[in-house]
């Protein structure tokens, strides 16, 4: 086995802070996008509903998840490909048989 696989199924084997963390943030936007907007309540900074301010608010998230998307489709892609490079010993699906027993 070489070193840089070595070294990837020890970085797999730890927990994925960097991943956790970014969903976090994302979670945290969407709430704080959630309390500027407003809802059926109030909006906590005073957005009206169908201003500018408010279109705005409503829209952002799409950019913003879509750039996420973007970034990890390709860090996806790309550790994939390494791992491939690597000879990573990657799990193969088992097929999902039904067997259908006996029932009265």
């Amino acid at each position: 086995m070489s070193s840089e696989l070595s070294a990837v199924l020890q970085k797999e084997s730890r927990v994925p802070w960097p991943g956790l963390f970014l969903l976090f943030c994302l979670w945290a936007f969407i709430i704080i996008i959630a309390l500027f907007k407003g809802g059926e309540g109030q909006s906590i900074i005073g957005v009206g509903c169908g201003s500018a301010v408010y279109w705005f608010l409503w829209v952002l998230p799409f950019p913003i998840f879509a750039g996420v998307l973007v970034y990890l489709c390709t860090r996806t892609r790309r550790t994939h490909t390494q791992k491939a490079l690597l000879n990573y010993p990657f799990q193969v699906p088992r097929r999902l048989c039904c067997r259908l027993s006996s029932v009265s």
